[in-house]
Formats: structure tokens, sequence, C-alpha cells
């Protein structure tokens, strides 16, 4: 991995979202992961998932209200968030987890720092990674003016991503990339990219995709 100036690339995430999350009580509250849960409700049982770690939970209300954790039948979950204080602690690089969650954070990255966060984020993961992304501006803007959304790429370029990553730091977790293709307050649709799984798991894991 490149020489990377740690420090200065979490400060830059730090600084901004620490503003965004105190400008609004709603910004980033962590809903967005409700409607994920009839997925996760069957996924995380399949593998076995009993420890997490939510990285980029937002606010945490998908745990502290709604209990999300519980239906996913899951022990002991962590939250971390670079931008809310009480969970602005990361787990100890010792540590890992049964499952990483990465929900809605790839693509608030700057596409130079999408390397470093990605060794951060998957070295936590002892079975499974999954990952969700959006390929469309935000509608939100960070303090420093620029869109909240640094990297806006396609599916494709982003799996690509991946696939390069996973194979040059020899990734053994399996992976799962969920790509948003439609938002509306009715209905949402997911299209989903699976690594480092086999034929079989990949075919039992797809009976689950329906959300």
């Amino acid at each position: 991995m490149k020489n990377i100036n740690n420090n200065q690339i979490e400060n830059f995430y730090r600084e901004q979202y620490v503003l965004l999350h105190e400008k609004d009580f709603h910004y980033f509250a962590g809903y967005q992961t409700v409607f994920l849960n009839k997925y996760f409700s069957k996924l995380m049982p399949y593998f076995n998932i009993k420890t997490i770690l939510d990285y980029g939970c937002g606010k945490g209300y998908q745990y502290i209200s709604e209990n999300s954790h519980k239906l996913w039948r899951c022990e002991k979950i962590y939250l971390y968030d670079i931008g809310v204080y009480e969970f602005s602690v990361k787990p100890d690089k010792s540590k890992t987890f049964d499952c990483v969650l990465c929900l809605d954070v790839m693509e608030h990255l700057r596409e130079e720092d999408i390397e470093y966060y990605l060794q951060d984020i998957i070295f936590y993961a002892e079975k499974l990674a999954v990952f969700s992304i959006s390929t469309r501006p935000a509608g939100k803007t960070l303090p420093n003016g620029m869109n909240a959304h640094l990297t806006v790429k396609p599916i494709d370029w982003w799996n690509n991503k991946f696939i390069e990553f996973c194979s040059t730091y020899k990734v053994k977790s399996k992976i799962i990339i969920m790509y948003e293709l439609e938002s509306d307050k009715e209905k949402k649709k997911v299209q989903l990219f699976y690594i480092n799984f086999d034929n079989k798991e990949i075919e039992e894991v797809k009976k689950f995709e329906k959300i």
C-alpha cells in the first residue's frame, strides 16, 4: 500500500462529518439500514453471524430504536462512525468480527482514499463484509461545499476496484456489494455483486435477494 498519512485522511472526514451531523438531527440517522432487515434477517443466520461491526453507522438509530441486529439474530454489534462522538472510537486492530457492514459509506470517500478505507474496513471481517454503494450524486453537500458523494462511479468501476483490491491483498472473507438501482418512498431495488463466493453459495444467497 502507498505511504499515506492516515491522520490527515481521517481528519478530513472527521471535520466534515462532525459538522454535518450537528447540522441536522435527521442527517445519517441510520434508518436506511432498516429497509434491508428482510435481507439481513436471512443472510446473517445463513453465515452464522454473531458479531458485527457497523463501520459508518451514522447516529445508530437502526439499532438503538429499531433493534435491527436482534432481527438478524446477532449477539453483539459494535458501532463506529467518525462523525458521531459516542461512536467515534474504532475497535482495536487485533479484534475481528464475523461480519462488517459498511452501508452508504464508500461513495462519500475521495477516490484517492478508497484503498486506505478498504484496508481499514475489510480486515476487521472474519467471514463476511457487506457494502452498499450509491452510484448517483447525493442530495446533501458537505460543509466545504462539495457534494457529499465524492466518488460517483458506475457499478462496473466499483466491482473492478473491489476485485483488484481483494486480489492484491489476498482477502479471504466473502464480500457482498449492494447497489441501489431505484429509490422512492414505496420501493427500493438493489443489484448485488459477490466476491469469494463459490457457485453453490451464490445460488443459496441469491434466494435472499428479494428486498
